[in-house]
């Protein structure tokens, strides 16, 4: 048996085993006139599972050194109040000489100190995993503004990250994964407004959608900043084909062969091949 003093009150804890400890706490709680007896004894037993609670502090603190300074005696209390197997409780009232009513319960209840440790522990690991990912975040943060810099002040940089990323998101559109590839584009034109490409491929995948409109807004953005972007000629040949201006669409078809790249468009170049072959008939 070992004894803690907290507040005015000394309250005793027995080691009943290994893991199991047996605490004895005190609540109190005073009445008004609009207090039920059975609200006044619910109080007093909060209190007094609270005493023990901090006694349970106490405990699992000089068994855990791990625990020091890295998670506080209100968490460690918290943990311990939902964990306490309540043994006895008895309530006592006393009437004082002004009338009023001091309601007691007295607890007696067991913690297994193993499941309170686990419990702790657990909460320690995610608190040093939240520590860690705030470290990982401002390193982020810093690497970013650092790129960004670094970009600002080399342009053939900037272009070539671009480009790279560029080529990333037309493999996901092999992958099947346009929504991500989408991303892409679009952060790839917010970074280098002038990136033709980028404005072909994204109308591929808004004509893919049916936003026709948005389609030919960016191939006519692509012409505009390149007009030997091949990707301007596939989407306009497919655009000009849905509206039955078939030879339109076959010239159209022509020029993108003209001017694509097998890295590009390695999927749509024997695609426009056929298109051509069934159109010029």
């Amino acid at each position: 048996m070992f004894c803690i003093m907290i507040g005015c009150m000394f309250l005793q804890c027995t080691i009943v085993n290994a893991e199991m400890i047996s605490f004895e706490g005190k609540g109190e709680y005073w009445m008004t006139g609009q207090d039920s007896v059975k609200h006044a004894e619910d109080w007093a037993f909060k209190e007094a599972v609270r005493s023990i609670s901090q006694q349970a502090v106490v405990a699992i603190n000089s068994k855990s050194a791990s625990v020091d300074n890295q998670i506080s005696a209100d968490e460690i209390e918290m943990v311990t109040a939902t964990i306490i197997s309540v043994k006895d409780k008895k309530y006592d009232k006393n009437i004082a000489s002004d009338g009023k009513i001091l309601v007691s319960a007295s607890v007696k209840g067991e913690l297994d100190v193993a499941v309170a440790e686990k419990m702790v522990n657990e909460i320690v690991e995610a608190k040093r995993i939240e520590k860690d990912k705030l470290k990982l975040d401002k390193e982020i943060m810093r690497i970013k503004k650092q790129y960004s810099e670094l970009k600002g002040e080399n342009p053939l940089l900037a272009h070539q990250l671009n480009l790279e990323k560029f080529y990333d998101a037309i493999e996901m559109e092999r992958e099947n994964r346009r929504e991500e590839a989408f991303n892409a584009y679009n952060e790839i034109i917010a970074e280098e407004m002038n990136f033709a490409p980028a404005y072909s491929r994204r109308g591929h995948l808004y004509r893919e959608k049916g936003e026709l409109d948005l389609a030919k807004k960016d191939y006519d953005k692509a012409a505009t900043l390149d007009n030997k972007e091949a990707g301007w000629y596939y989407g306009m040949a497919v655009l000009l084909e849905k509206a039955g201006k078939l030879i339109e669409a076959a010239k159209e078809y022509r020029k993108f062969i003209e001017y694509s790249n097998i890295l590009e468009y390695d999927i749509e170049i024997p695609i426009a091949l056929q298109r051509i072959r069934n159109l010029e008939k």
